[in-house]
């Protein structure tokens, strides 16, 4: 089983006034997106003139739509380097994450993969043990 869930402001530089060029950085990430036959939930859009991405997805079984994922979102965020967020993944086939989630932080052009501390061990933290 994969579950993830995952929101990311998309912001063209860390600096605190954008140079105009988010609204095409974000045509080109939803041209990418337009592409995918993703087998999960994606949605963008505009909050109070922030762009907001959303994520979720829960599947039998972790496939390439997930690291195709990261790829694009690695994409946006070498593009946007002022671009945030957090992804939780919880892959239960994973031979070392198995009962742990795994958290994808992207700050400042850098996505990197963290130990979670807050739902992880899965059991007994989430879940009973059988």
């Amino acid at each position: 089983m994969i579950e993830f869930h995952g929101w990311l402001t998309l912001r063209e530089s860390p600096a605190e006034i954008d140079s105009g060029e988010l609204p095409a950085l974000v045509r080109k990430f939803e041209d990418t997106i337009a592409k995918e036959d993703f087998g999960f939930e994606i949605m963008q859009r505009y909050i109070n003139g922030s762009c907001q991405l959303w994520i979720s997805g829960n599947a039998n079984h972790k496939g390439p739509d997930f690291d195709r994922l990261i790829e694009i979102i690695n994409d946006i965020s070498n593009s946007a380097t002022g671009s945030y967020g957090l992804i939780y993944l919880w892959d239960d086939e994973d031979s070392v994450f198995n009962n742990e989630f795994q958290v994808f932080v992207i700050k400042r052009g850098i996505i990197r993969r963290e130990k979670d501390h807050y739902l992880s061990p899965c059991v007994p933290i989430i879940e009973d043990k059988d």
